[in-house]
């Protein structure tokens, strides 16, 4: 299955990413476990395969192989890849801090929490 691109959302409904509490958890998450921006070590011919599908994502079909001219000494140095190249966590801005992420979580649960509130002092039980 391919993955879903927050492009093909509809527009209307892009405030459920800003509001949802799962979203900002788990970004939240992902900061505290990638501190440094995302970055972890691999070997040059994966980067080169990850940017390669990165440049050429429109003609680029699931499943297929994507030919690079790269040597076997080239491509057996370690280099530094990022998560952001893998195009795995498209829905999640890594660019936000985790104060950012807290500050959300804490506004998100304090609305609910109002909104709960006032949802069952208001209620009236009427009596058959």
């Amino acid at each position: 299955m391919a993955l879903v691109h927050s492009r093909l959302t509809l527009s209307f409904s892009d405030w459920t990413k800003e509001t949802s509490f799962i979203n900002h958890a788990y970004a939240g998450l992902l900061k505290i476990q990638f501190p440094d921006g995302g970055s972890f070590a691999c070997f040059q011919g994966e980067k080169n395969r990850l940017l390669a599908t990165k440049t050429n994502e429109a003609s680029f079909e699931p499943g297929s192989d994507i030919e690079i001219e790269v040597d076997d000494l080239a491509a057996s140095r370690v280099t530094t890849c990022y998560v952001s190249d893998t195009k795995q966590l498209n829905f999640v801005d890594l660019q936000e801090t985790i104060a950012v992420n807290v500050a959300a979580l804490v506004a998100i649960f304090v609305g609910l929490r109002l909104f709960t509130y006032l949802s069952l002092r208001f209620v009236t039980l009427k009596t058959r």
